[in-house]
């Protein structure tokens, strides 16, 4: 990780807020088309050092930044990337730059081409903000997210897996029900919170060795490993299951195109999600 020391720029009332200002200037140093970086923060007495470590080509920042922890001698672990916005009433999309930066208070600093998009009046949220704070051994937002919701992915998740595979290995009640992760395991599902779950990922749960918790785990493995599991807390397990899969609605349009259309509308009633 290479190591720059820079001066801090003046602020309002002579009190530079050190984060805020290296987030300026990291954006004002950076086009949208660099490489990314993971940032690393402390105040020296001439100003701030800064740890910069190129992000390698093709790796998504996420798989560079989960379970890392900052080093005692760093104030704070930030993240600067190119991305692509999409304008919500227009459809345009352009490439833009983004800034995020949090300190050992949890607090967090998010720049967008140079706007303060902690001016929206809501502190920024989601998984890259949720890896950054675990770094630092902060808690990220609890979530509503709803963890029955996220086993129906799976379930559907792997319904198309096995279809595409061979059309035959889903062409009735009892194989379309049989592919559930959690099938044959009663209601167990329903007491898995996302804390329990966490906990089984972790291999930390002292009431797991039951045929039931052994099929949670076995589910859960393919999407985050013991000790990621163990360095996340709640909310940011959640979001990052969440994330692994795509979003149920896209992979019933492909269930409803690879099913017969009976097994179909079966699934969706039962996840509970009609057609558009």
């Amino acid at each position: 990780m290479a190591h720059h020391t820079c001066p801090v720029p003046p602020a309002v009332g002579g009190r530079p807020n050190l984060l805020e200002a290296v987030a300026d200037q990291l954006l004002a140093a950076q086009s949208a088309d660099d490489g990314g970086a993971l940032v690393r923060v402390r105040a020296v007495r001439d100003g701030v050092e800064l740890g910069l470590q190129p992000l390698p080509a093709g790796v998504h920042p996420a798989d560079v930044l989960v379970g890392q922890v900052l080093p005692r001698r760093w104030s704070a672990s930030g993240l600067i990337v190119g991305a692509t916005a999409h304008h919500l009433d227009t459809g345009v999309s352009h490439r833009v730059t983004v800034v995020a930066l949090v300190d050992r208070s949890g607090r967090c600093v998010h720049r967008l081409d140079g706007c303060e998009v902690d001016s929206l009046g809501q502190a920024p949220t989601g998984r890259m903000v949720d890896l950054l704070l675990r770094s630092v051994g902060r808690p990220t937002p609890p979530t509503e997210l709803d963890p029955g919701r996220w086993w129906a992915t799976v379930w559907v998740d792997r319904i198309v897996d096995r279809v595409a595979e061979d059309p035959h290995r889903v062409s009735s009640s009892a194989q379309l029900h049989g592919a559930h992760p959690l099938h044959g395991s009663g209601n167990v599902g329903r007491a898995l919170d996302w804390s329990r779950l966490r906990a089984l990922a972790a291999g930390d749960d002292p009431a797991a060795d039951t045929e039931e918790t052994r099929r949670a785990q076995h589910a859960l493995a393919p999407f985050v490993d013991r000790s990621t599991a163990a360095w996340m807390d709640d909310g940011c397990f959640a979001r990052w299951l969440t994330a692994a899969l795509p979003p149920i609605e896209e992979l019933l349009g492909l269930t409803d195109t690879l099913l017969t259309p009976a097994l179909a509308q079966d699934l969706r009633a039962v996840v509970c999600v009609p057609r558009a």
